[in-house]
């Protein structure tokens, strides 16, 4: 900040991160993954809660335990309560996750078409759903109850527990199901970012490729020998970026079993992709400019290649909507509305 009749003032540095499409997409997937975690630690906690109050109602039954059991029931509503609380805190995070990926229009309407159906069964336990659980144990321990009165409360309790774990099963799977949708749809963007990068080396190369040809690393101006080492370090963070891409999709396959995930994979460890990167940085480091300049383009096609032809089952699959955002002419009346929800957002 600076004002002419003081000194300069300066604040504390901010580090901002500017991120790819695909990037981006990554990290979205990683929150989406935080949240299911939490989401099935919770569901632990309310089996837990319940399978305690199933215990209670059975003591409730025998006359000698009846006394004792009923003093449990304050602690099992504040357990409730507190897991409620855990819900409420995992509806928001996912609502701000939902919000991060509408900002990405390579993520699909699909997918975000399940992450808000994820986050609305979410909010509705957190509003309506386990506030009456806990609601209905305040009552079980009422003093002016009869023991008729507390069992009934108690077994009301217990049903709207079951139901309730039940809806976070679903929740569960359908988070999960938009996770896989984001982690499939970022192989492609991945496959076609790492292809335009090899591509911009390429460029890179031929641009300069009269200062650098035939000569010597020490040979070199120290421009071009800052070009060279920042081409090497490039080649270098694209062949890790593809060797990243072949070991997910491996995991990817493993868990899905997708026929069309196999079949990329088997195609890049046929090309030996990762091999031919490696390569590739030799031929950069030697300066052998027409070798890298051929191969960084005939890598960069393969790795589009692959792209478009994980796109292509994709859209397959999906009837023929692969758009990321966009939207066709068919489709539900609740599907329209909610592309038109996406681009008031947007």
């Amino acid at each position: 900040d600076y004002n002419p009749a003081t000194l300069r003032v300066f604040s504390e540095p901010i580090e901002v991160f500017v991120l790819s499409e695909s990037e981006h997409a990554s990290y979205v997937q990683e929150l989406m993954n935080d949240t299911i975690a939490k989401l099935e630690d919770a569901m632990r906690t309310e089996q837990q809660n319940l399978d305690e109050n199933k215990r209670i109602e059975k003591d409730l039954k025998d006359p000698k335990k009846a006394a004792e059991a009923k003093d449990k029931l304050p602690e099992q509503q504040n357990k409730e309560l507190d897991n409620n609380e855990e819900i409420k805190k995992l509806a928001k995070e996912l609502k701000e996750t939902f919000k991060e990926a509408a900002k990405n229009k390579s993520i699909e309407t699909k997918t975000l078409k399940e992450m808000a159906d994820a986050m609305k069964s979410m909010q509705e336990m957190a509003d309506k759903d386990m506030p009456e659980i806990a609601g209905d144990l305040d009552q079980a321990q009422d003093k002016k109850n009869s023991e008729e009165k507390t069992k009934e409360d108690l077994k009301k309790a217990i049903e709207k527990q079951e139901k309730l774990l039940d809806k976070m099963k679903e929740t569960a799977e359908k988070a999960e199901k938009a996770k896989e949708t984001l982690e499939a749809g970022t192989f492609v963007n991945r496959l076609k970012q790492a292809a335009t990068d090899e591509e911009s080396i390429a460029q890179s190369i031929i641009s300069d490729a009269n200062d650098i040809l035939g000569l010597h690393y020490g040979e070199l101006d120290p421009v071009f020998k800052r070009l060279v080492q920042s081409l090497f370090l490039q080649q270098e963070q694209t062949t890790s970026d593809v060797r990243w891409i072949q070991e997910d999709l491996s995991f990817f396959h493993a868990r899905t079993q997708k026929p069309e995930h196999k079949n990329i994979l088997e195609k890049m460890k046929e090309a030996k992709i990762t091999d031919i990167l490696t390569a590739i940085e030799k031929e950069i480091e030697l300066q052998r400019t027409g070798n890298a300049i051929r191969e960084t383009m005939e890598s960069a096609k393969k790795l589009r290649d692959w792209a478009k032809e994980l796109e292509g089952s994709k859209e397959q699959a999906d009837g023929g909507d692969g758009g990321g955002g966009g939207g066709g002419g068919g489709g539900s009346s609740e599907d329209k509305d909610f592309e038109f929800m996406l681009k008031v957002m947007r």
